[in-house]
């Protein structure tokens, strides 16, 4: 998932080299995108020196690289959502993305940040976020 993300927020940008990933060797297919994406500030990789690439993507990371992408503010914040107070690292994105109308919660006033976001759910944060109609080239 986190792959599907990368390369659809980085179609059509340049290429950018500042950072390396013990885990992604410059020959790796999406270096040049994450590094891209890492230089915006839109991703960053543990503290170990990884990025996990094959990794999967929470709800709440997902909020957190469209908020960077699209300058919302990331400043921690009390939410609607019962489970993502306002000490949780993702409030001020999860508020200001659901703010935007990109992310909803669950009927029972979730969002569950830490769970793994489904294609689905990713495919459907990205159509609000972009603004990607039908009629939209990809």
């Amino acid at each position: 998932m986190y792959i599907l993300v990368v390369v659809f927020m980085c179609s059509g940008f340049t290429n950018v080299h500042v950072s390396t990933f013990s885990d992604i060797p410059a020959k790796h297919r999406l270096y040049d995108k994450i590094i891209y994406l890492v230089n915006k500030g839109v991703v960053s990789g543990g503290s170990n020196g990884t990025f996990k690439a094959e990794g999967i993507v929470t709800r709440a990371e997902a909020a957190i690289m469209i908020g960077r992408s699209l300058q919302l503010d990331g400043g921690r914040t009390s939410t609607v959502f019962t489970d993502v107070k306002a000490a949780h690292g993702a409030s001020g994105y999860t508020q200001s993305a659901f703010e935007s109308g990109i992310i909803q919660g669950f009927p029972d006033g979730s969002f569950k940040p830490n769970e793994k976001v489904t294609r689905g759910q990713m495919a459907i944060f990205l159509s609000r976020a972009f603004d990607l109609t039908e009629e939209s080239a990809i």
